[in-house]
């Protein structure tokens, strides 16, 4: 069996002997392995990129061409002559709509592709800050071909005055196991995202590196009877994206002024402030993407006493883990802290007594995954820090998290979550620009 976190088409080319060959790698689902039977004379395995079609699909046998990647390149490895090609794709449910139906659809709400992402020249003001990117995250929806460019208007381009911008990725993958007929589709898996990775960065930002993890790989070993281990798939990524930083720090001698930590799964409706304000953006400021006011416990939901200002840590209650723009001083202990816990193991038993002002770790949230990024920048020693809240309607506003396992990726009027722009269309390139509120910036 194997678990996959991104879609991925298998082609398989064959001349003689008897093949059954199956390969489903859709976020989160389960697939039967391929059985191949022994003497096969030759063997090509050629892999193409998908769009995440959210329903079953079976594709022409009789395809003249390769199908080609986000870039232009055919993704097939061979273009030698076989007797028989066999293409299957599968996800999550029958297909139901025919292909007339889904292009109609799609096409009322899909805003036109464009030509190119960042190949115009720089035409904002630049500016002295120096920030960083991490991607870090599952990658089943970068399967989309879009979004990348998506995510490159909203989080690249507005920054492309910035004295310094690079982009590190840290992206959970499939699971492998080692037989030799993995390798392939693997490396196919690599080449993919880092395809889409660069499509991020454009012609604006420099990409530093992309990892890509197997989706049940631990850098450390936690006692899941005994300790909350939950955290771990995110908290590793994120240690790992700051160590990254802070060697590249090092190489070259400099220090970023922002950290900026992004999931791979966003659609977003404003794009970020031009880099020119990010010159006169507070310090001491911890930009998280939801945050609540205490004494009130968040619990979840919708309804709750948000930011909608700046506030002291000491009165933020919940903290989300989702997006953040963080100042320096505070990005090592919101990307490396949750790790540490997890690893120094966090007892897996819930407190005795809750609290209402002795933090995330004796109220009803105590084993959430955000209470690790709260008790991280709770810890933070020699600087005063606040919380504002990036969702709130005085800045970037609300997002849309995409989930290509529920089709959301390919019918984008079905975007159902409590948080999404159900009539904007889907995944836009030109979007208004948020500005930081006037209390976000330092006075003059």
């Amino acid at each position: 069996m194997v678990r996959c976190g991104l879609a991925l088409a298998v082609v398989v080319s064959f001349v003689g002997g008897a093949l059954t060959c199956l390969f489903t790698l859709q976020g989160g689902l389960s697939a039967p392995s391929a059985t191949l039977q022994q003497g096969l004379p030759t063997l090509q395995v050629q892999i193409a990129a998908l769009p995440c079609i959210g329903k079953e699909q079976v594709l022409d046998a009789s395809l003249p061409q390769p199908m080609a990647s986000s870039t232009g390149v055919a993704a097939r490895t061979s273009t030698t002559t076989t007797s028989r090609e066999v293409a299957v794709a599968t996800t999550t449910a029958a297909l139901r709509d025919s292909p007339r139906q889904q292009e109609e659809e799609q096409s009322q709400l899909v805003a036109p592709a464009p030509k190119g992402n960042a190949d115009a020249a720089c035409r904002h003001k630049r500016a002295s800050s120096q920030i960083a990117i991490c991607i870090s995250g599952d990658s089943r929806t970068l399967i989309n071909e879009r979004l990348p460019l998506h995510m490159h208007a909203v989080l690249v381009q507005p920054l492309c005055g910035a004295a310094a911008l690079d982009l590190y990725a840290h992206l959970g993958g499939c699971d492998f196991n080692e037989k030799q007929r993995w390798v392939v589709p693997k490396r196919i898996e690599e080449e993919l995202l880092k395809r889409r990775i660069a499509d991020v960065a454009g012609n604006v930002a420099q990409v530093v590196s992309v990892i890509v993890y197997e989706q049940g790989y631990n850098d450390t070993v936690c006692d899941k009877h005994k300790c909350l281990c939950k955290a771990l798939p995110m908290a590793y990524k994120l240690r790992a994206c700051m160590n990254e930083i802070e060697q590249h720090e090092r190489e070259h001698s400099r220090a970023y002024d922002f950290v900026i930590r992004v999931r791979p799964d966003f659609e977003y409706f404003r794009t970020l402030p031009l880099a020119e304000h990010w010159d006169s953006l507070r310090r001491d400021v911890v930009w998280s993407f939801i945050s609540t006011r205490r004494p009130a416990v968040f619990t979840g939901g919708f309804s709750a006493d948000f930011v909608e200002e700046v506030v002291p840590l000491e009165k933020a209650d919940f903290i989300d883990d989702n997006m953040a723009i963080l100042p320096r001083s505070a990005a090592s202990a919101y990307l490396r802290g949750p790790a540490d816990e997890v690893e120094a193991c966090i007892p897996n038993k819930a407190p005795a007594r809750f609290s209402k002002l002795a933090g995330c770790q004796e109220t009803p949230r105590w084993w959430w995954n955000e209470c690790r990024i709260e008790r991280a920048l709770r810890a933070v020693k020699g600087v005063e820090l606040s919380i504002g809240m990036i969702s709130g309607k005085d800045f970037m506003g609300r997002c849309n998290w995409l989930d290509c396992s529920r089709g959301e990726c390919a019918y984008p009027s079905r975007r159902e979550r409590g948080d999404a722009e159900l009539k904007q269309p889907f995944l836009q390139l030109s979007l208004p620009q948020a500005a930081f509120p006037p209390f976000g910036l330092i006075k003059k």
